[in-house]
């Protein structure tokens, strides 16, 4: 496998193919022609040596191709779907993550080509299972440190992003809060002017008593300023 990777990177796919399936034939016939010379010596009749490949069946079934499919198909659409999400911003700390994960893949594809990368892939599958139990400890630490650090960047991040969200909110909380104080102001006003009898005849009785009092009150100050003239020619 890691033969056949390398193979890509240096010549075309059509050149790989090619040259696979000459190597492949040419170790099958070869298998063929000395198994042929062995039977001709020993005069024995083994029959062909591939009997038990040639009569395997390997026929796709339409019941597997049919759920191969449906899973292909959902797999598909629910990618569809995730790249919708995060492009057209429906989650803000999953597109700022999808952002930087573009933006690291940047680097990344600029210091290797795609068949590195797959090469890369292929030996981390076969040795970074055997590392992480060798140092699982180590490892598990130093994710965690690195978790933290990015569920602490993307908190900022998010607190950031939602300042209209507090205003709002304080604008609703100030609009509640004046509805009730002027509600309170209005009390006493609400109470005065309730249609309520037994509070109006008091009132009505009350009226002429201080009108009098402001009439005194108004002709005692003119005689006092009226006086003071006097005084002062």
């Amino acid at each position: 496998m890691l033969l056949v990777l390398l193979s890509l990177a240096f010549f075309s796919l059509l050149s790989v193919l090619a040259y696979l399936s000459l190597a492949i034939l040419t170790v099958t016939l070869s298998f063929r022609v000395y198994k042929n010379i062995m039977a001709a010596v020993q005069k024995t009749s083994d029959g062909h040596p591939f009997k038990q490949y040639l009569d395997l069946d390997i026929t796709l079934k339409e019941e597997k191709v049919s759920r191969v499919t449906h899973t292909v198909l959902q797999h598909i659409n629910r990618s569809l779907l995730e790249l919708r999400r995060l492009f057209l911003i429906e989650d803000l700390i999953d597109s700022i993550k999808f952002g930087l994960l573009l933006w690291v893949l940047t680097y990344v594809g600029a210091w290797f080509n795609g068949m590195t990368l797959i090469i890369l892939l292929v030996v981390a599958i076969f040795t970074l299972p055997k590392v992480y139990e060798t140092y699982k400890v180590q490892i598990d630490n130093y994710v965690n440190m690195a978790r933290n650090q990015l569920n602490t960047v993307l908190a900022h991040a998010k607190q950031s992003a939602i300042p209209e969200e507090k205003s709002q909110d304080s604008v609703d909380n100030f609009g509640s809060l004046g509805q009730s104080q002027i509600s309170a102001s209005c009390q006493p006003f609400r109470c005065c002017c309730a249609p309520s009898e037994d509070w109006l005849m008091p009132k009505f009785l009350e009226l002429p008593t201080a009108l009098a009092v402001h009439v005194h009150a108004s002709t005692r100050t003119f005689g006092l300023t009226e006086r003071s003239g006097l005084v002062t020619r």
